[in-house]
Parts: structure tokens; C-alpha cells; sequence
């Protein structure tokens, strides 16, 4: 620790608060984001608290941290920061990311935190310039970060616009003859095909973990799961690009959409997701775009636990055009995701560097 440092308790910088309840039957339209102990989690037309503001879980979800600029309204799953006594914002909001919560997790069935506890805990605190340049520094690499996240959903919406644009207005093709198909009026020569007839399926090679499991095998390669990464694993059981695809618990969305992850790289898969790749000229990004805009209701079974098994997947009608068309757009979606994948490398090593740096910098031992 720097010498200009001072050892302090949490609750002689801050004092944390409970936040607010507010039921969703209470909630109006507005603009205001209504912060629970996973994040925003809604919007309401009045705020309980005027930013800049921190918020962490208070129970449920134990451990995140959250900062918000403007007014927003902290749910009673969390606490927020109600008086930083004079130190900066945003450094407290790095300082919360650093605190061991399972220390003082509550003993209880859910995953709760006490306030007392919290404030209890031994920090170290720099002078205010420090904490402002650490702030920054740290700021740069959250900024980047979500720049190319931002730069990533825009080229995933142009692709997107390209995909409906070329197979379901036919855009470039309206001068073409058509003829009748099963899918309706198609250009000549293109054809009707299945899923099974264009993509691999290797839902063969997927192997579960427990949690159990998981806890003593715990790495550096995602474990994946219907919907998102469960885990962190010591080993891989796939390298390359793929998508995965929800095949029970949670199939589909609310516009009856499929859960959909495009994943590149070393992870491994639990047996809730499909995983597929393009086959004859179809390419993996081809796949992720289609099935995006695919309707699964007709294929989910279980009315308990839905389903999407393969034999229905494979089913799935899948329109494949003449080989030029379809390496000319082939040629423009992969051009659009190469760059996605850059900017994902790009954040796994500013996300690699910025949690190495982290707890470091707000130790004071650089």
C-alpha cells in the first residue's frame, strides 16, 4: 500500500442504504431504470435516487456492482451508496468490485448480505486526486469495452437488415422468375431444404457437468449453457465457431423466438443446447441469422418442460438459393461477423487486463 493511503472501514467512506420496493403492478412508463440485484431490470416515470449512483446486490444475486450516472430507482434486492462523504463515485463503484462477498454472505437458503457487515469490512483508501486517476484509467477500458459492444450489435442488426432483405423481400431478386414452392413463391432454381440438409448437429459430443464437478474443474474455458456461460471450466470439448441453440428449459422468447448464442473459440456445452454448424455452402453465421428469425413455437413440445428435440430442429424448412447467390451472401454476412469476432477478441483481452489491474490499483500496489 502506498504510503499516502489510509486503512479504513467501508462504512467510514460510505454509508450504503437498503433500496426501495416496488412492485411491478406500481410500475408506470417511463425512462427511469429500475436497478434489482442482477442490473436494470425495468423502467418506471419516477427515480428514488439522483446519480451519479453505485448499487449491489443486496440478496438474490450477491456480488454484482452496478453504476449509474443518472437517477434511477434501486430496488430492496440491493443496497446503493447514500453518502459517499466526499469521495468520487465512480472510484467506490471499482472499490465494491473487489470485496470478497461470500465472506459475509448471510447464512440463509437465499444469498444475502447485511449492511452492518458490509460496512464493517477493512479498505484502503488513496487521497481523492488518486482515486479519480484510477478511476479513469479503469473508465478508458470499461468504455472501450462497451464501444465495441456497441460496434458489435450494429454490425449483428446489418446483418440482420441483409439477411430479411435478400430472403424475405427478395430484394435483389424481383426481376427473376418465380415459382411456386412450399414455402411460397421462391426465385427459380432455389430450393427448399431442411435444417438437417445444411447444418451439423453434434449435440453427440456435448458432455454435462455438475456443479459439483464444475467447482473442482474450475478454469479458463466457458461452460455454456442453454442461454449464457454457467461456468468456467479446466478443459474443452469444442474449438471453432458454432452456434448454440436452447433444446429445454428455456427454448423460446417471448416473440417465440429461439435462445441463440454464437460462440468462437475453446468451450464446452452441457446437454440444454443444441450445437450446430453450416454444411454445402451454408455458413455457421447463415445459421445464426435464419435461425433468429425462426418461429419455433411449432416445434416445442412439453407443456411442463419445453422442448426442442433434434428430430424437430432437423425438420425445420430452410430456403437455400442458386450457389452464386449463395456465395455472394455467404461473402457479405461473414465479412459483417469476421469483424465481430475481432472486436470480441479485442474484449477479452481488455476484460483480461482490466481484471488483473482492478483489485491491484485499488490496493495501492501499483
Amino acid at each position: 500500500m502506498r504510503k499516502n493511503w489510509q486503512t479504513s472501514k467501508l462504512g467510514e467512506q460510505v454509508t450504503l442504504q437498503r433500496g426501495f420496493d416496488l412492485p411491478k403492478k406500481h410500475r408506470l412508463k417511463g425512462n427511469i431504470p429500475i436497478i434489482s440485484s442482477s442490473g436494470v431490470t425495468g423502467w418506471h416515470s419516477e427515480s428514488k435516487i439522483m446519480g451519479p449512483g453505485v448499487v449491489t446486490g443486496r440478496y438474490g444475486t450477491v456480488g454484482k456492482v452496478f453504476y449509474s450516472e443518472d437517477e434511477f430507482w434501486p430496488l430492496n434486492t440491493t443496497l446503493f451508496v447514500k453518502d459517499f462523504k466526499s469521495n468520487h463515485p465512480k472510484f467506490i463503484y471499482y472499490l465494491l468490485q473487489t470485496i470478497n462477498y461470500n465472506s459475509i454472505n448471510a447464512k440463509s437458503s437465499v444469498p444475502g448480505i447485511n449492511r452492518n457487515d458490509l460496512h464493517e469490512i477493512e479498505i484502503k483508501i488513496p487521497p481523492f486526486d488518486e482515486q479519480l486517476e484510477i478511476s479513469r484509467f479503469l473508465s478508458d477500458l470499461d468504455n472501450k469495452i462497451e464501444l465495441n459492444n456497441q460496434i458489435n450489435d450494429t454490425l449483428e442488426e446489418m446483418a440482420m437488415t441483409l439477411y430479411k432483405h435478400w430472403f424475405f423481400d427478395f430484394g435483389p431478386f424481383q426481376n427473376d422468375e418465380f415459382v411456386e414452392a412450399e414455402l411460397g413463391m421462391i426465385p427459380k432454381g432455389w430450393e427448399v431444404k431442411t435444417l438437417g440438409d445444411v447444418s451439423n448437429l453434434l449435440d453427440s459430443k456435448r458432455v454435462p457437468l455438475s456443479r459439483m464437478e464444475r467447482e473442482k474443474r474450475e478454469g479458463i474455458f466457458p461452460y455454456y449453457g442453454a442461454t449464457s456461460i454457467m461456468d468456467y471450466v479446466d478443459d474443452y470439448i469444442f474449438d471453432g465457431t458454432y452456434v448454440l441453440m436452447g433444446e429445454d428449459g428455456s427454448v423460446m422468447k417471448d416473440d417465440c423466438t429461439p435462445y441463440i448464442q454464437y460462440i468462437s473459440g475453446k468451450f464446452w456445452v452441457n446437454n440444454h443446447a443444441h450445437i450446430l454448424e453450416g454444411k454445402n455452402g451454408i455458413s455457421t453465421e447463415w445459421l445464426k441469422t435464419f435461425l433468429e428469425t425462426l418461429n419455433v413455437s411449432p416445434i416445442v413440445t412439453g407443456a411442463v418442460q419445453p422442448k426442442i428435440n433434434q428430430r424437430n430442429l432437423k425438420s425445420v424448412k430452410f430456403l437455400v438459393p442458386d450457389d452464386e447467390t449463395k456465395d455472394r451472401f455467404n461473402n457479405k454476412l461473414t465479412s459483417l461477423f469476421k469483424k465481430v469476432l475481432a472486436n470480441e477478441k479485442e474484449n477479452d483481452y481488455l476484460v483480461k487486463i482490466r481484471d488483473y489491474l482492478l483489485p491491484k490499483l485499488l490496493s495501492g500496489d501499483i
